[in-house]
């Protein structure tokens, strides 16, 4: 079984969920890059586990659970997820225009973030829940950090945020 959510637009990038289970597999196919929102650069594992193969059928990735990857390398190329050890559950982020791409760090600890002009600063919280200038942000939800703020990012244990910046 294969399931993608529907797809959340904000400014500058696409998110949703995703889940498949064992024998499975979510493909991506380069017809798929020419709209903008639909290249998934970011991949967050936010259940079960995965592997990642290219056109060729070569494993680039063993995807783990609660683990980050930056699959920009796969652009405008073909690629497939498929889910092993039963189901894998994730969160893919996908940059607007997708030719631009975003650095992604996944943050499991307190970290703060200053605002830096002509960049973008976004945290989404992927895992329980963040705490943005003492405002809880749950899982999914997201903020921008604008230019000239600086914020304490709290990832308090068990949590997980995704800090993009480009």
């Amino acid at each position: 079984m294969l399931i993608v959510n529907d797809p959340i637009i904000c400014k500058g990038f696409v998110y949703c969920t995703g889940h498949c289970t064992d024998g499975d597999s979510l493909k991506a196919k380069t017809e798929d890059w020419k709209d903008d929102g639909k290249f998934t650069q970011i991949f967050y594992v936010a259940q079960g586990s995965g592997k990642l193969y290219d056109e060729t059928g070569l494993l680039k990735f063993e995807l783990k659970e609660h683990n980050l990857y930056d699959f920009k390398d796969l652009y405008n190329r073909y690629f497939r997820v498929e889910a092993s050890n039963k189901s894998c559950t994730w969160i893919g982020i996908n940059p607007v225009p997708a030719s631009r791409f975003f650095k992604a760090e996944l943050k499991k600890e307190n970290f703060v973030v200053e605002g830096e002009e002509g960049k973008e600063n976004i945290i989404i919280c992927v895992k329980n829940n963040i705490i943005i200038e003492n405002k809880n942000l749950n899982e999914l939800n997201y903020s921008r950090i604008k230019y000239g703020k600086k914020v304490t990012v709290e990832v308090p244990k068990n949590s997980h945020a995704i800090y993009l910046v480009r």
